[in-house]
């Protein structure tokens, strides 16, 4: 197969028609000076060096484990063990308060915030349910979803939360709308299951599979088309997709069809799909905001956090400690992750330059 990172463009229409051709996606182009049709193959290999001017600092420094950051703004959200279950917390980076979001003798995990609301996935009670926080009037409640089952993974945008669900006795993606106080079903078709998706403005992708574990794809839906809104099928490769993150502007993946790992993104305004990453180690987790696409890299024998600047084309070494970093997560310049330098599981933070 040729590689679609190759300039080729990938039709919308491609691998998928679910009974009504999809109207145009309404996304703009974040830079349209900038060629996403890059074959980095082929390109002269990036300088790998630290990204000039940014500086690194610790979110967190307890002795006890933080795991699954999130930031968006000057906000930071995690998950913390240090009452002996793991519970959510948060850091206003603006002031350096930490504030205990929810504290429980059962587990909170995968938590999510963005503008008014911190989402996690919750244990507590009669099984696995998303619960919620609104920070403009510190209550927190559970969604009135519309089912049974488990619920998990929660992806925060604004006023609405992604998740799966196996309510179907399937794996399933759902969304809720705190506006509109309801739930809506993205991807339920008993005929795939559907996982870990994602949710950046209008736009909400996920990995689907239909033919089996070992070909899973990535889908998307546009839900500024309202009631027109359909899923596209946006990657065709025989190998495996997984992993999707999107801003609402393009989306990125991990992708095994060199062997191992590697990151690519798509862009829905033009239909081109980039190969960023090209080395033989393992390339996992990726994120995107605006020109700045983030993941963890095993080229050094461990897990460290890399960047690639779409805007230059280049990419750039975050890390270089001999722990691991992994679970990246960004929102404009700010870049945070789990970090193990310290013997224990703690929350790290990057600011890129020239912020």
């Amino acid at each position: 197969q040729p590689g679609v990172g190759q300039g080729t463009t990938v039709s919308a229409m491609d691998g998928m028609d679910r009974g009504a051709a999809p109207g145009p996606l309404r996304l703009a182009v974040l830079l349209a000076s900038v060629s996403l049709a890059t074959d980095l193959a082929n390109a002269p290999a990036p300088v790998l060096a630290l990204l000039d001017g940014g500086v690194e600092s610790a979110v967190t420094t307890h002795p006890a484990a933080q795991f699954h950051p999130a930031v968006d703004g000057g906000r930071v959200v995690y998950a913390d063990n240090r009452n002996g279950s793991y519970d959510i917390f948060m850091r206003d980076l603006s002031t350096g308060v930490e504030t205990l979001v929810v504290g429980d003798s059962d587990t909170q995990q995968h938590p999510g915030v963005s503008q008014d609301f911190v989402v996690w996935e919750d244990w507590r009670g009669t099984g696995v349910k998303i619960r919620a926080l609104d920070l403009r009037t510190g209550v927190e409640f559970q969604p009135q979803v519309g089912g049974a089952g488990v619920e998990s993974h929660p992806r925060l945008s604004g006023h609405r939360v992604v998740y799966g669900t196996n309510r179907n006795s399937n794996h399933d993606v759902y969304m809720f709308d705190f506006d509109l106080n309801a739930e809506v079903a993205i991807a339920a078709d008993p005929k795939a299951t559907s996982h870990d998706p994602d949710i950046g403005g209008d736009l909400v992708v996920w990995q689907e599979n239909w033919g089996g574990a070992d070909d899973p794809d990535i889908v998307m839906r546009d839900l500024s088309a309202g009631a027109a809104a359909v899923s596209v099928q946006i990657t065709g490769s025989t190998a495996a997709q997984s992993n999707p993150a999107t801003d609402g502007v393009r989306v990125v993946y991990q992708d095994v069809r060199h062997g191992n790992n590697e990151i690519y993104m798509y862009d829905p305004a033009t239909g081109v799909e980039t190969r960023i990453t090209n080395n033989a180690a393992s390339q996992r987790n990726p994120d995107i905001s605006g020109n700045v696409i983030v993941w963890e890299d095993e080229r050094h024998g461990h897990s460290d956090i890399y960047a690639y600047d779409i805007s230059t084309g280049t990419e750039h070494r975050i890390t270089t400690h001999s722990s691991n970093q992994v679970q990246p997560s960004i929102s404009g310049n700010r870049i945070v992750w789990h970090d193990g330098r310290n013997g224990n599981a703690n929350v790290y933070m990057f600011t890129l330059a020239g912020s």
